[in-house]
């Protein structure tokens, strides 16, 4: 189970390699390794950033949530696993079914 959180702000270019997430830097050429299953969370903040399909389709098979920002640096995409805990299901469809002034007040304090 993973407890990582990734922050990507800089161009780069994600893949996997041997069960590990591979980043390769724009700027320095340099590359990183993690392992898939030390991740959790990863969070795609500059618009330059390449990922493959297969980062993507491991990104669901180690749980791994992503989420993927606008030009505003706000995030405006989110990409869960198809067939995470049934639990995550449950509380995807009441944020659905939420009214309107309740998401205000929620927006509100936050």
């Amino acid at each position: 189970m993973g407890y990582k959180t990734l922050l990507f702000s800089n161009p780069c270019k994600l893949r996997v390699k041997s069960f590990q997430l591979a980043c390769k830097f724009q700027e320095t050429e340099d590359e990183i390794s993690i392992p898939l299953e030390d991740i959790s969370t990863i969070v795609l903040e500059n618009m330059q950033i390449e990922v493959t399909n297969y980062f993507l389709s491991a990104c669901g098979e180690y749980n791994i949530t992503l989420f993927s920002c606008d030009k505003k640096h706000h995030p405006n995409v989110v990409l869960t696993p198809f067939y995470q805990h049934s639990r995550n299901t449950k509380i995807a469809f009441k944020q659905i079914k939420m009214s309107e002034p309740l998401k205000k007040r929620l927006w509100q304090k936050l």
